[in-house]
């Protein structure tokens, strides 16, 4: 932003000076200057900030800490340079992975979950989420935590809420032995019937692979290991999003 080196200056002159056209001209002559300088100034931030740089710019944040562009386009070598910001700074902690989510999907709101038996969740509602993140958080998080799924959520729902379960069939979970029967997440988290559409489960509705969701005594498979029940958040880069089930 422009500071407004002209008004501040005229503002601050004394009231003797008020009706003295000749000294408001020469505080104008000598700020005026100073607002060019100010113009610059925020036109070179802006280029050479890591969210808004491009081309040859974008190469001089990557040459500052030691990644080089390598025949990539502007976006994935923003990314690559993030990742290393975030490797170079990082102490794996828990605070380092919220920081991380933060730093590459500018939300509002994050919540970080640990989940047993070596797994960290992570929620976001920010509006971009590089192509790697998890990989990127992975990288960064503590040595004990073995997965990092990483969630962004649209609309109005938040993690871990109560609500109404949305066309449960959409599901298409069918018992092997044809009894009837809902799907349960850990025995006591989630429950849909054919019958009654209505439930308390946790909006996160999801599993690491040790600790694997089941349908009427079946092992339900969920591709990398986690299973996320809702139409408001998806799993990025590891895992499985399930429509149609939660409004």
């Amino acid at each position: 932003m422009t500071i407004p080196y002209k008004k501040t200056a005229l503002s601050r002159l004394v009231g003797q000076f008020d009706d003295k056209p000749r000294v408001k001209a020469l505080v104008e002559s000598m700020v005026t200057p100073l607002e060019d300088l100010s113009a610059d100034f925020e036109q070179l931030k802006n280029s050479r900030w890591i969210d808004t740089a491009s081309g040859a710019q974008l190469d001089g944040c990557g040459h500052i800490v030691g990644v080089a562009r390598i025949s990539r386009e502007d976006e994935e070598y923003r990314t690559a340079i993030k990742a290393r910001i975030l490797s170079n700074t990082s102490k794996a902690t828990p605070r380092d992975l919220i920081e991380g989510v933060r730093f590459l999907t500018k939300p509002d709101e994050i919540q970080y979950l640990e989940s047993y038996p070596a797994c960290a969740i992570l929620f976001t509602d920010g509006e971009q989420v590089p192509e790697g993140s998890q990989t990127i958080l992975q990288d960064i998080a503590p040595a004990a935590i073995e997965n990092v799924p990483l969630m962004v959520s649209y609309g109005r729902a938040k993690p871990f809420r109560t609500g109404r379960l949305a066309n449960p069939m959409s599901m298409g979970v069918k018992p092997d032995n044809g009894a009837e029967g809902g799907l349960q997440a850990n025995d006591t988290q989630l429950i849909i019937s054919n019958t009654n559409p209505v439930g308390t489960a946790r909006l996160s509705g999801m599993a690491p692979v040790k600790n694997p969701l089941t349908a009427n005594g079946g092992r339900i498979s969920v591709g990398s290991g986690i299973l996320a029940v809702s139409t408001s958040y998806e799993v990025f880069d590891n895992g499985y999003h399930l429509p149609g089930v939660f409004q």
